[in-house]
C-alpha cells in the first residue's frame, strides 16, 4: 500500500509540474506577440495613407471646390528625399450632355515632407496646360495603392525596383488623362522614364 501511494504521488508531482511548465511556455509566446503587434502599430501610425495625405493637402488650400490634385509625384527620382508634391489644377464643369471638365493649370504646387509634415503651397507661372478631361482626378483603386506605394519608396520602407511593376498605374492613368496626364509627365520626367524603362 505504502508503495503504491508513493507512486501515485510521484505521478501527480509530475502531472503538476509538467502541466505548469506547458501553461508557462505558452504565456511567452503570447507576450511576444503582443509585443510585436504594439510594434507594427506604431510603424503604421508613422506611415500616412495616400488617403490621408490627400485630404491634408486639400485642406491647405482652403476651399478646393472647382480644384483637382494630381496624384502623388516624388520631388526627385531617384528618390533621395521623403518629400512628394501635387500640381493643382482647375477644373470646370462643362455644359454638355457628358461628364466632362476644362482644365487649366497648374496653378499651384504642392510640397510635403512625409510622415508629417506641413503642405507647403508654390504657385506657379508656367500653367501652360488646357484642355477638356472626362474625368480629372487620380483617385482609382489602382492608382491609390501606386501611390501609396511611392510613399514607402519616397521613405525608405521599399526599394524602388521591387515597386516597379507596382507602380504601373501611374502609366495607366497618364495615359487616359488627356490635358494633367500629359502635363504631369513633362514635369516629372525622371519619374515616368523609370515607369517607361527608357533613360531621361
Amino acid at each position: 500500500m505504502r508503495i503504491s501511494l508513493t507512486s501515485a504521488t510521484f505521478i501527480a508531482s509530475m502531472i503538476f509540474f509538467f502541466g505548469c511548465g506547458e501553461k508557462k511556455a505558452s504565456v511567452v509566446p503570447e507576450k511576444k506577440l503582443l509585443k510585436e503587434t504594439a510594434m507594427t502599430k506604431e510603424e503604421a501610425a508613422s506611415q500616412p495613407s495616400i488617403d490621408s495625405l490627400r485630404q491634408r493637402v486639400l485642406a491647405s488650400l482652403g476651399v478646393p471646390f472647382g480644384l483637382t490634385l494630381s496624384p502623388a509625384l516624388p520631388a526627385s527620382w531617384p528618390s533621395t528625399e521623403p518629400t512628394v508634391e501635387f500640381f493643382v489644377y482647375e477644373s470646370k464643369p462643362l455644359p454638355s450632355g457628358i461628364v466632362a471638365y476644362q482644365v487649366s493649370g497648374p496653378k499651384s504646387k504642392i510640397t510635403v515632407t512625409l510622415p508629417d509634415g506641413k503642405p507647403i503651397i508654390v504657385p506657379m507661372t508656367n500653367a501652360l496646360a488646357s484642355g477638356r478631361e472626362m474625368k480629372p482626378n487620380s483617385e482609382s483603386a489602382e492608382l491609390n495603392r501606386a501611390q501609396q506605394i511611392l510613399i514607402d519608396v519616397v521613405m525608405g520602407k521599399r526599394k524602388m525596383e521591387s515597386a516597379h511593376a507596382e507602380m504601373s498605374a501611374y502609366l495607366d492613368w497618364a495615359q487616359h488623362s488627356q490635358v494633367i496626364g500629359k502635363d504631369v509627365q513633362s514635369r516629372a520626367v525622371p519619374f515616368f522614364a523609370w515607369l517607361k524603362g527608357v533613360s531621361p
